[in-house]
């Protein structure tokens, strides 16, 4: 208790029973004295209270204003992060155009080749039918023999079009045929083939990577349909890339580490991609891990 708030009790009970023995004004002076020191006593606490009230205002404001700028601060981190992986798939796509674009150029221009030359033989065919009527015969089934070649030819060229078209649409997906160095065994060679050949399905049945939410941007449909294809191609492409790079340098001594690195980029690339609720399915996951045990 503060000595003004004591002083002032004090000179209270003085003046209550003053009243008894002295004149009524003094006894009134006594009172009103001690009335003022006990509220002297009392106001100085509530100063000092408002004191510290506002010292405690101003703590919480300066540790409000830290954490928005650590917030702000992790965020242009994350940011920069997603910018720069987002530049590199960019990089790797316009590779994939340029060279599906180069694929597709070489085998149009083969078939191009066995067009023309396939057309100057059915020139020759129809001027040696007017020229030698005797010798028709033989030469008719010559050219109708090349003709057939030719046009053998043209299917498998064909074949190896739509075969070459399949290779970059999984090539989009950061699909590649598999080229790793400790890949000597035929029997292993078989195994590996087999396991790409149900990847390359679940990709095409689009269940290697799903999305179950039906998105539409500005209000359609397609668009948001397009934006989840994009969205699974991209997630697959840096599944797919990661995982080569792994395997490639796969050793007895870091078979567990590496099982765990590819863990981790299913689990990390899964969680980068949940709001927009895409996922890699764990099927897919099961089949690289396939691909070195």
């Amino acid at each position: 208790m503060d000595s003004n708030e004591i002083i002032g009790i004090v000179l209270l009970i003085v003046g209550a029973f003053s009243f008894l023995f002295v004149q009524v004004h003094i006894s009134c002076v006594i009172l009103v004295l001690g009335l003022y020191l006990l509220y002297r006593g009392q106001k100085k606490p509530e100063s000092t209270i408002d004191k510290d009230l506002r010292a405690k205002n101003e703590e919480l404001k300066n540790i409000e204003m830290k954490l928005a700028k650590m917030e702000k601060e992790k965020e242009e981190e994350i940011n920069q992060k997603l910018a720069d992986r987002q530049s590199k798939l960019d990089n790797i796509e316009e590779e994939l155009d340029k060279l599906e674009s180069e694929r597709i150029r070489e085998v149009d221009e083969k078939i191009k080749d066995k067009i023309e030359e396939l057309d100057s033989l059915n020139a020759k065919y129809e001027k040696l039918e007017l020229e030698k009527k005797d010798d028709l015969s033989n030469k008719l089934k010559f050219n109708q023999d090349r003709l057939i070649h030719l046009q053998n030819e043209v299917s498998e060229l064909e074949s190896q079009l739509d075969n070459t078209k399949e290779e970059l649409e999984m090539q989009s997906y950061g699909l590649y045929e598999p080229r790793y160095k400790f890949v000597n065994s035929t029997l292993y060679k078989e195994k590996l083939t087999e396991i790409r050949k149900k990847q390359k399905q679940l990709i095409k049945d689009k269940t290697a990577a799903q999305c179950f939410t039906e998105w539409t941007v500005d209000g359609s449909v397609s668009k948001g349909r397009a934006k989840t294809n994009a969205n699974i191609r991209q997630i697959l492409r840096s599944f797919n890339n990661e995982c080569e790079v792994i395997i490639n340098k796969v050793k007895h001594s870091n078979f567990e580490s590496s099982e765990k690195r590819i863990q981790k980029s299913f689990d990390s690339l899964n969680n980068l991609y949940k709001r927009d609720d895409v996922v890699i399915s764990q099927q897919y996951l099961n089949l690289k891990f396939d691909e070195f045990t």
